[in-house]
């Protein structure tokens, strides 16, 4: 039963046509979904399905926040064309409010929430940040019955610059460990799928999806678990999975962590573009292979990613990106191309999506 999918801002409903009859039926309703209209168009499309919108990232030129409507607003510059929005849509009816410094959107299964903490990676007290950054998260989700992480993304300035003796990103990850270790203990059996990347200015955003069940986290055959890398990437391993499972009725979403060109826990082509992300398409694909093989879905390979989000250290490899991705993935899959500091300095791609 293929789907057709709306790519609009007013999710009425989606509908799936059987290939035998045409018959249009109901899809089970939708609790998030995200898509990337063009800014210029999102007013006009808010005024009609506002009550819909979970919450809004933009990447780049400041845009006026919709009241109400959580959000973020990201200094990382996107690439190519028109400038896109980044939308969290439910189908579902939606509930706002705002706690501890955390704006969230929630419906009957998951919760949205975005959060920005007023701190330079370059002060001492940026980790212990983090820290309560995270408990702040953890305490809000569990106290509003939604406390299953899913999926976070993680923005902040210099992210491969040293300060108080060790690397950003390092001290990043020290701070978001302490924080799971003081909630859960032994904690990589909750850890969520994430992303963790270098914007130009700012301080820590945060944004992150929960649920009122868990979901299954997935590791990756061809890489090391991030969170047992060895100690020469730092005093504490990064705190994720490679992807989180959620199922939600006879749908299937696979959250896909900030993936690169790394084969066990080594970087592998220093300075080769290409064969860099055709090695972190390679591991996305293996991810998605052994998950719909595991987990028994019909989550399979790369031809089921729903939208895909494609980082770059150096705005120049756009196009070779661009034309890349298009051929290894499809050009049909909705797609966002920021340039932005990635993890490893030795690191020139990175790729994220969800697969549906």
């Amino acid at each position: 039963m293929p789907l057709t999918r709306s790519k609009g801002l007013t999710p009425a409903t989606e509908i799936s046509t059987t290939a035998a009859t045409g018959a249009a039926v109901c899809a089970s309703p939708l609790p998030v979904l995200v898509r990337y209209p063009p800014i210029a168009q999102r007013e006009a499309q808010l005024r009609t399905g506002e009550e819909h919108v979970l919450a809004e990232i933009f990447f780049g030129s400041a845009v006026p926040a919709t009241r109400h409507i959580p959000s973020l607003q990201i200094d990382m510059p996107q690439l190519g064309g028109t400038p896109l929005a980044e939308v969290w849509l439910s189908y579902l009816p939606v509930r706002r409010g705002r706690s501890r410094g955390i704006g969230y959107s929630c419906n009957d299964q998951i919760l949205f929430g975005v959060l920005q903490r007023e701190v330079a990676p370059s002060e001492a007290r940026f980790e212990e940040s983090v820290c309560w950054a995270y408990l702040d998260i953890l305490g809000l989700i569990e106290g509003l019955g939604y406390p299953h992480l899913l999926r976070v993304w993680n923005y902040f300035p210099q992210i491969n610059s040293e300060a108080h003796g060790l690397e950003n990103y390092r001290r990043f990850s020290r701070g978001r460990y302490q924080a799971f270790e003081r909630r859960y203990g032994e904690c990589t059996r909750r850890l969520p799928a994430a992303s963790a990347l270098g914007s130009r200015a700012g301080g820590l955003n945060i944004y992150f999806i929960a649920s009122k069940e868990e979901g299954a986290h997935r590791e990756n055959p061809r890489q090391v678990s991030a969170y047992h890398y060895p100690p020469q990437y730092g005093p504490r391993s990064p705190s994720f999975a490679r992807a989180t499972l959620k199922r939600w009725g006879t749908e299937e979403f696979l959250f896909i962590s900030g993936t690169a060109s790394v084969v066990g826990h080594e970087t592998r082509h220093q300075d080769a573009l290409e064969a860099q992300l055709r090695e972190a398409l390679r591991n996305v694909e293996v991810l998605l292979q052994t998950t719909g093989r595991d987990e028994r879905t019909r989550i399979g390979g790369l031809s089921d990613l729903d939208s895909l989000k494609v980082y770059l250290r150096h705005a120049r490899d756009y196009a070779a990106v661009k034309a890349a991705v298009e051929t290894l993935v499809g050009a049909d899959v909705p797609a966002l191309y920021l340039q932005g500091d990635i993890c490893r300095d030795d690191l020139l791609v990175e790729v994220e999506g969800i697969a549906r």
